[in-house]
């Protein structure tokens, strides 16, 4: 384009405004066929362009927007499809093939794939429950072991070094340290119960089948009974297994009176803790391990302490003592968890069984028994 066809455009055009195409009138634009136009870089003279204007910023902005836009797009469509692929994954799994004994070591050491569990749970469902039960009932066994062999261990001790410095505070101290290390190992798979009283007090609260609640406390029973074995086998016939009995100068009814009332406060921290699991997380191990401690302190010199049928009866078996008054150990805890329970009910309404009773004693969810 030549100076001469810019002039009509300078004329039609405001001093210091750039043209656009209201201002342009096209029958003053005379262009030569031969020789056509050229887009200079540069503005002609004489005609001063704001470069804040919108006709000028708009053009030059437009690329990089585009630029952007694009990027954001593909990233868009990169995310949707690797959410199509798990989705993918998760609908149809298909487990890697095993292949050679590494893979085989790896899968019995560290365990299965997550391809493989899925497409267990998916294809095999009574393999997968039937696992998932087996781990449950072997978590409560060993559970219910290591406490009776911690709790019966320490009063052993005792009985071994009478002057060893072992006291009431140390015997509270072990057991709330070691209930509460269980709870946060064995908490999410099994409910970390290691009584039977925190199973019927979840069974009578509608979280558990009547099938669990019995083999549970099987297995905690023999849990129980085995620790007491080892302690017999380690230590001999030494202050009759840490078995419970009621305190000197305290009657079987006092002694039975005792056992109800820290049934009762146990069982009723472990549900309530079990209701608000969701609020308080993993802590909830925390309070229900302190309260089991504080119960040591305060009951031990009293009645034993035991709020756990089965921490009294194993020991009981095995050094074939007490039997005159494992009955208090029977009956006191068992009242205690029905009363926790009744109140309990009668203090919270509206609780979705299934959802957080089968927390256990607050540590974390575990399934339900359907599979």
């Amino acid at each position: 384009m030549s100076m001469a066809t810019l002039e009509p455009v300078r004329q039609m055009t405001p001093e210091g405004s750039p043209p656009t195409a209201s201002t342009i009138n096209p029958s003053n634009i005379n262009l030569d066929v031969n020789n056509p136009p050229m887009i200079s870089p540069l503005p002609p003279p004489n005609v001063s362009i704001d470069v804040n204007h919108p006709s000028i910023i708009a053009p030059i902005a437009a690329p990089a927007l585009a630029v952007n836009i694009v990027k954001d797009l593909k990233a868009i469509k990169e995310l949707g499809r690797q959410e199509r692929i798990e989705a993918a994954k998760k609908k149809n799994p298909k487990p890697r093939p095993r292949s050679g004994w590494t893979d085989w070591a790896s899968r019995i050491l560290v365990g299965k794939e997550e391809q493989e569990e899925l497409y267990e749970q998916k294809y095999h469902k009574k393999r997968s429950w039937f696992k998932k039960e087996v781990r449950r009932h072997v978590a409560e066994f060993i559970g219910t072991f290591f406490l009776v062999l911690f709790v019966c261990g320490i009063q052993i001790n005792q009985g071994l070094y009478p002057n060893g410095g072992v006291s009431n505070i140390d015997k509270g101290l072990v057991s709330a340290f070691v209930l509460t290390g269980l709870i946060f190992c064995f908490g999410r798979i099994s409910g970390a119960h290691f009584n039977p009283c925190v199973t019927l007090a979840f069974f009578l609260r509608g979280a558990f089948k009547f099938v669990r609640f019995l083999t549970y406390i099987a297995f905690q029973f023999a849990g129980a009974v085995a620790a007491a074995a080892v302690l017999h086998d380690i230590f001999g016939m030494v202050d009759y297994l840490g078995t419970t009995t009621p305190g000197d100068g305290l009657g079987n009814q006092d002694a039975f009176g005792v056992e109800i009332l820290l049934t009762f406060f146990l069982i009723t921290v472990i549900l309530s803790t079990a209701e608000n699991a969701n609020i308080l997380g993993a802590t909830s191990g925390l309070a229900v391990g302190s309260t089991f401690g504080a119960i040591e302190l305060l009951g031990w010199n009293f009645s034993g302490a035991s709020v756990n049928p089965w921490r009294t009866i194993g020991p009981t078996m095995i050094s074939d003592f007490a039997w005159d008054t494992y009955w208090i150990y029977i009956t006191g805890p068992l009242v205690g968890t029905i009363l926790a329970v009744l109140v309990q009910r009668l203090m919270v309404t509206g609780v979705p069984r299934h959802e957080t009773l089968s927390n256990g004693q607050g540590a974390g969810k575990i399934d339900n028994w359907d599979y």
